[in-house]
């Protein structure tokens, strides 16, 4: 009814902080009447004080996220520059900066931009890994490979299809396997389990409850739409 109570189910952290913002700048512009924000979630209330302790402002200012992109058309130049020239790098930066998707992106509070800021850095290093030879570097890349990779997954699970794309790769590239070989593979995994190792901790004290949701809730993942008698 006009003038009565409008209640708006959001998750916890992201969405929540991003309706505050909405909310306050159509009241602020006139556009909504003044009212009252009620929270009825403590999670909610917790994670929009870790937020607000960490510079987030009800204005929705949010540089992080510019800046993460930005990060990743850096990295994507060098791999563009390793495979088919300065040009091709410099092209595949400034197109990845274009895509109106980064460009929304940048200005919402998300983990959409620090998981592309990992995945350009892991694909960066999984390029120069590919092209190392049997030099001394190999390791040291592996490692970078690993690092990355397991921030990615702490942004958002979406960097399991980096992990699908470079085992497709290996599985039809014969000097892919040739690359892996040695104890890369196992520096790599090792790496990305000592970052991921915490929060995998955490999950499994809590029945995976996050890996649940992504499943059944974000992605539509279940036995029955898959499997069907």
């Amino acid at each position: 009814a006009a003038g009565g109570p409008l209640v708006i189910p959001a998750f916890a952290v992201e969405r929540t902080q991003e309706l505050i913002c909405d909310l306050l700048e159509v009241m602020n512009d006139g556009a909504a009447p003044r009212g009252q924000i009620f929270l009825d979630s403590p999670l909610a209330v917790k994670a929009t004080e870790v937020f607000v302790e960490h510079g987030w402002t009800t204005g929705g200012s949010n540089p992080f996220a510019p800046l993460a992109h930005a990060g990743a058309m850096l990295a994507l130049y060098p791999v563009g520059r390793r495979l088919y020239g300065p040009a091709a790098g410099l092209l595949g930066a400034v197109l990845y900066g274009l895509m109106p998707a980064v460009q929304i992106s940048a200005l919402f509070i998300a983990t959409d931009a620090p998981l592309m800021l990992f995945l350009a850095l892991a694909l960066w290093a999984y390029v120069a890994l590919m092209q190392a030879g049997e030099t001394g570097r190999r390791r040291w890349i592996a490692a970078a490979l690993g690092a990355a990779l397991g921030l990615a997954f702490l942004a958002k699970y979406a960097a399991i299809f980096l992990v699908l794309g470079a085992g497709l790769h290996a599985l039809f590239d014969q000097d892919v396997r040739r690359a892996w070989r040695g104890w890369a593979w196992a520096i790599t995994v090792l790496v990305l389990f000592a970052v991921l190792g915490p929060n995998l901790a955490w999950l499994a004290g809590h029945h995976f409850a996050t890996v649940a949701h992504t499943a059944e809730v974000n992605a539509h993942w279940s036995l029955s739409k898959l499997v069907h008698p």
